[in-house]
């Protein structure tokens, strides 16, 4: 039923965008897609029609409902109703159809990208960043990294690459491509780069630095609210670069970065139980963003007789690597001047293993079974100026154990992620 499923939606799609010609950008990488991708979004809105997915549809299913224009249906009959809709939307013109898409591609397994590529080939293809998700999925991390690879090689003489020149592996790709290239990141090497980052607690929590074009010398102060954290200022970075190939200013695009809301569960200041602040990362983890989290605790100084604390699940499919990578997480945690460590499963406790060699005390380290257990534990724990820092991979399902400290929990459906009834 997949399989026909895919091709129907991959037919239409491919029709739609033969009738329509949009102009295509794409957006991978291990961490990041989803608030790249909205980045660029809300910059490219400041002139153009533009589409993008809801939610992370980055799959060969999620990409066609994209270029559709519809949502996932919840049932078997809704599906049915998709297929008909599709067909419906595929064989006719719409002259409202959006001048942009911005899509996000995700890589589950070997092919994901080439197929995606294939099916709706980018002018412009951004990466983010290159981890260890979803490596158990390939026969090596380097053919994990081929794979992500795969979106600069796809992209047309005339396309534009736009890689973080932060990131070794990232910047490597500019070999592979014939495509222009703009690097964009907080290094000399960057052609959009950004400098003196700073996090803001007044009046709004935000993430505030400069941001500068060198190959025109404009440049702007980008303010993010509610937006927190250095690994999320390159999304902004990402967004100006792609922004500037369609005529938009750093001003113009710094402006319109002011309406930008980060998606849920992406490091979220949220107030928590008892006067205590939540910075709710639960949509995902990985070991890169893990450690971009941690960074952010530390500059959050907790308020007289305040602590930070962690609450962390487990980053998921990292295959062989899975040990190694948790138990660095422990060793950051134990760098990062963490009060109390809360690991959350049986795979998360190795960073508590971690956290105990790197000479965490163990009155300081908490096991629990689940997310549930971890916020029945904290909603005991936490007191008035605590930060705590929650995250974990979706299978973790840490959002469970934030819901259970929010100070507004009526408004569970609003801030956290996996909220809807099918998650739930």
């Amino acid at each position: 039923m997949k399989q026909i499923l895919t091709l129907i939606l991959t037919w239409c799609s491919r029709y739609v965008l033969e009738n329509h010609k949009p102009i295509i950008i794409a957006v991978t990488g291990s961490v990041g897609k989803t608030s790249t991708k909205e980045a660029i979004a809300v910059v490219l809105r400041s002139k153009f029609d533009v589409r993008t997915a809801k939610k992370n549809f980055n799959t060969e299913i999620g990409v066609p409902l994209t270029i559709l224009g519809i949502d996932q249906p919840k049932s078997k009959v809704g599906w049915l109703k998709i297929i008909f809709r599709a067909i419906l939307i595929a064989l006719r013109h719409d002259p409202h159809y959006p001048t942009h898409l911005v899509l996000e591609f995700g890589a589950d397994r070997p092919g994901d990208i080439a197929h995606l590529c294939k099916l709706a080939l980018p002018s412009v293809g951004v990466v983010t960043a290159i981890s260890h998700v979803h490596v158990e999925n390939y026969p090596s991390f380097e053919a994990l990294v081929s794979e992500k690879t795969e979106l600069v090689r796809a992209l047309p003489v005339d396309g534009l690459a736009v890689l973080n020149a932060d990131e070794e592996l990232v910047e490597a790709m500019s070999s592979q491509t014939q495509a222009e290239i703009v690097r964009f990141g907080f290094s000399q090497e960057a052609d959009v780069d950004g400098e003196g980052y700073r996090l803001e607690r007044e009046p709004d929590v935000a993430s505030v630095f400069v941001a500068h074009d060198r190959r025109t010398e404009e440049q702007a102060e980008v303010r993010l609210i509610q937006t927190i954290g250095i690994h999320q200022a390159y999304d902004a970075l990402a967004a100006i670069a792609v922004g500037a190939r369609f005529g938009i200013s750093v001003a113009e695009a710094s402006e319109a970065l002011k309406r930008y809301v980060s998606p849920p569960g992406r490091l979220k200041p949220l107030a928590g139980i008892k006067g205590s602040l939540l910075l709710d990362d639960t949509y995902n983890s990985a070991p890169s963003s893990t450690r971009a989290a941690l960074e952010v605790l530390k500059q959050f100084e907790p308020a007289e007789n305040g602590r930070r604390i962690v609450a962390l699940g487990h980053m998921a499919e990292l295959g062989a690597y899975s040990e190694q990578m948790h138990r660095e997480i422990g060793w950051k945690v134990t760098e990062s001047g963490v009060d109390l460590l809360v690991c959350a499963g049986e795979v998360a406790h190795d960073i508590c293993r971690g956290a105990e060699e790197a000479g965490l005390e163990p009155q300081k380290i908490v096991k629990v079974k689940d997310a549930e257990e971890a916020g029945r534990y904290l909603d005991g724990e936490v007191r008035d100026g605590d930060v705590v820092l929650l995250k974990g991979s979706q299978s973790a399902r840490m959002e469970k154990a934030t819901r259970d400290l929010l100070a507004e929990p009526h408004r569970a459906n609003d801030l956290l992620v996996r909220q809807e009834e099918e998650w739930r």
